[in-house]
């Protein structure tokens, strides 16, 4: 690698470095005047307020005051929500970077990928893009050469010129390296094996090609992510709900979300993820609490310590086949292949196969039986 191409890159840390610092002064010192602003309006809406309704005016006057409260209580929350972005994005700009050709007009560009997106206010450039935004997809699901894009309904095609990773901790550069897909797995067993705490932990900058097709999947749809034990199963099913959230900005909001687990062990493991992916923290409950409030009196349920200590003391027979049943790979096969049945026997396939099922000699788009009785 090239001494002035290191020199380059040292100078766009540099910039994005100092374009962070440069937003974190200017958010601690709105900070305060924020929470005075929020303050003040509270006081006024106190005094000003009308306690008896008396007309309509007055019902639009406390509605009118409700909602400058309201904006001042949100501009609060996210200028603290900015600084803690920032803050971790301070240590850790970005990790990737992605160089690439347009197809149509052979314009050069590149794009440097982070956890989160950081524009440059006076100009508006974007120095750092969001890992979920569409065009940082390339950097997961292709090497270089041809790839694509999609903004929308519209697709991009570039040609792939180089890809980078960075190792850049604490605000310090460490390291860069030119990638290709064969690297990743080694780069993705470094990341886990030095994240092997007790909380779960972002891994956006060694996804692989696999992981990133079910998280960037169509948010229209259910998805159903299985794997063997410890493949990162999880991980990518938090991540993808992150980028559900980005996608859905204006519908889905993560106090929206109930992510049911088995036990109170694996719901603090994952509780951090989505606040370091930097989105607000997603409801939890444990299935068992979940189905207690909702039984009948004289009903109860049994948790699953208590389910590991009665296994250990011995169950009976059938108990022990059934259980064997639930936590079997066939039980997963058979909910998957049902699954996959319901959406074929939904298509125009599977209109043809009842139609044919029947043995009605007309084609099916001709056929003047009575439903039931051909399809």
């Amino acid at each position: 690698m090239e001494r002035k191409d290191f020199q380059n890159e040292m100078e766009y840390f540099n910039r994005v470095e100092g374009i962070i610092r440069s937003k974190l002064e200017k958010l601690y010192e709105d900070s305060p005047l924020l929470r005075e602003r929020v303050r003040q309006e509270r006081k006024e809406m106190w005094e000003d307020n009308r306690h008896l309704i008396r007309d309509f005016d007055d019902v639009v006057f406390l509605n009118t005051q409700e909602a400058i409260v309201n904006l001042a209580e949100k501009q609060v929350e996210w200028n603290s929500l900015e600084i803690q972005r920032l803050t971790k994005m301070e240590k850790s700009p970005y990790f990737g970077r992605v160089d690439f050709e347009d197809s149509l007009t052979g314009e050069a560009d590149s794009v440097y990928i982070g956890i989160y997106s950081l524009v440059k206010e006076e100009s508006q450039d974007i120095v750092v893009v969001d890992w979920r935004a569409p065009i940082s997809s390339m950097f997961y699901q292709f090497d270089v050469g041809p790839a694509w894009y999609q903004v929308r309904d519209y697709r991009n095609e570039v040609e792939i010129t180089g890809k980078r990773q960075y190792k850049i901790e604490d605000g310090h550069f460490l390291s860069m390296y030119d990638t290709d897909s064969s690297m990743y797995d080694d780069i993705l067993g470094e990341v886990l094996s030095k994240h092997a705490d007790h909380s779960l932990k972002v891994i956006i900058g060694s996804i692989q090609k696999e992981q990133n097709q079910a998280i960037r999947c169509d948010t229209k749809r259910s998805c159903l992510i299985y794997g063997l034990a410890g493949s990162g199963k999880t991980s990518i099913g938090l991540h993808r709900l992150a980028y559900v959230l980005y996608c859905n900005r204006d519908t889905i909001k993560s106090e929206n979300i109930l992510i049911l687990s088995n036990n109170s062990i694996f719901a603090s493991y994952i509780s951090t993820i989505l606040p370091d992916l930097g989105e607000k923290p997603a409801q939890t409950r444990v299935f068992a609490d979940l189905l207690e409030a909702s039984m009948e009196r004289g009903m109860e349920i049994e948790d699953y310590y208590s389910q590991l200590k009665a296994m250990e003391s011995g169950f009976s027979e059938e108990r022990i086949k059934w259980m064997k049943i639930k936590y079997s790979a066939g039980l997963l096969q058979l909910i998957i292949l049902r699954h996959f049945l319901s959406g074929y026997l939904k298509s125009g396939i599977g209109e043809r196969l009842r139609h044919q099922r029947r043995k009605c000699r007309s084609p099916r788009r001709k056929c003047r039986h009575p439903r039931r009785e051909c399809r």
